[in-house]
C-alpha cells in the first residue's frame, strides 16, 4: 500500500502544477486587471488635469493678452513721457542758465548805473560848490563895490559906475 503508483504521482504533480499554474494565471490576470484599472484611473486623472490646464491657459491668455497689451501701451507712453520730460528738463536748465546770465547782466548794469549816479552827484556837488564859491565871490565883490560907491558918494559919473560894473562882470566870469 505504501507503494504508490508512479503514474499517479506524475499525474498528481501535473495536477499540482496545473493548479499552481492556474492560480498564478488568475493572480496575473487579477494583477493585470488591477493595473489596467489603475492605468485607466490615472489616464482619466491626467485628462482631467490636462483639461484644467488647457482651461487655465485659455483664461491666462484671455487675461494676460489684454494686460500685456495694456502694459506695453503704458510702457510706450512712459517712454514718450520720458522724452518729453527730458526736453522740459533741458529747457528748464537752459532757462535757469539764461536767468542766471540775465541776473548777472542786471547786476552789472545796476552797478554801472550806481557808478554813473555817483559821478553825477559828485559833479553836481562840485558844480554847486563852485557856484556857491562864485556867488560868495560876487557877493564880496558887490559888497566891495557898494562900499566903494558909498565912499565916493553920489558924485561918481555913470561912466565910472559902468566901468565898475564891467569890472565886476569880468571878475565873475
Amino acid at each position: 500500500f505504501m507503494m504508490e503508483n508512479p503514474k499517479s504521482k506524475v499525474q498528481a504533480d501535473a495536477d499540482a502544477r496545473l493548479l499552481q499554474s492556474n492560480t498564478f494565471q488568475k493572480h496575473i490576470e487579477a494583477t493585470q486587471r488591477e493595473l489596467k484599472e489603475q492605468l485607466n484611473d490615472h489616464q482619466r486623472y491626467i485628462k482631467t488635469v490636462e483639461n484644467e490646464l488647457a482651461h487655465l491657459q485659455l483664461q491666462l491668455k484671455l487675461n494676460v493678452g489684454p494686460r500685456k497689451m495694456a502694459s506695453e501701451f503704458l510702457r510706450g507712453k512712459i517712454e514718450a513721457q520720458n522724452e518729453v520730460l527730458a526736453g522740459v528738463r533741458r529747457r528748464h536748465a537752459e532757462a535757469k542758465k539764461a536767468l542766471a546770465d540775465c541776473e548777472a547782466e542786471l547786476q552789472a548794469e545796476e552797478q554801472e548805473k550806481e557808478r554813473l549816479c555817483s559821478e553825477l552827484n559828485l559833479l553836481v556837488a562840485e558844480s554847486t560848490a563852485a557856484q556857491l564859491a562864485k556867488l560868495e565871490e560876487l557877493k564880496n565883490h558887490l559888497d566891495m563895490l557898494s562900499r566903494w560907491s558909498s565912499r565916493m558918494g553920489h558924485n561918481t559919473s555913470s561912466a565910472e559906475a559902468d566901468a565898475a560894473c564891467q569890472q565886476a562882470h569880468a571878475f565873475a566870469t
